[in-house]
């Protein structure tokens, strides 16, 4: 993505902005169950795998620097393309997994409640993903 956004001139929101749609419309295509559900279903998708893969990218690149200053005894540790692309998909495969464990045990959420309650749900979670693409 970054390289994306140096060699052309769209502002990196434009991209995050494509993504997280591009995301949800194919949760929505995929997913069989009433239009709210459907929204749901993407909205929470998307924030397991944002807010995990970022999550364990950060844990991972401190873990990596803390054993260079310690191990390495690198005075200014320094983590290089390659260890973060190394880590970047450590990160997404751990958003992977999450997501794989959520289909399992959310399945509770999906039942007996009514239209509103997803779409009330869901909108906050939009608001903070849209809050986190443009701090991130």
């Amino acid at each position: 993505m970054n390289i994306a956004v140096r060699m052309y001139a769209v502002p990196y929101i434009f991209y995050v902005a494509v993504g997280s749609i591009f995301f949800i419309g194919l949760v929505l295509l995929c997913f069989k169950e009433e239009l709210e559900k459907r929204i749901f279903a993407a909205v929470i998708s998307l924030m397991a795998v944002r807010m995990v893969a970022e999550f364990s990218v950060s844990f991972l690149s401190c873990i990596v620097l803390f054993f260079q200053h310690t191990v390495g005894k690198t005075p200014e540790p320094l983590v290089g393309d390659l260890e973060g692309g190394m880590l970047g998909g450590v990160g997404y495969c751990s958003a992977i997994i999450s997501v794989c464990w959520m289909s399992k045990h959310l399945e509770t959420v999906f039942s007996g409640k009514r239209g509103k309650w997803y779409c009330l749900l869901a909108v906050p979670m939009l608001m903070l993903l849209a809050m986190f693409g443009i701090v991130c």
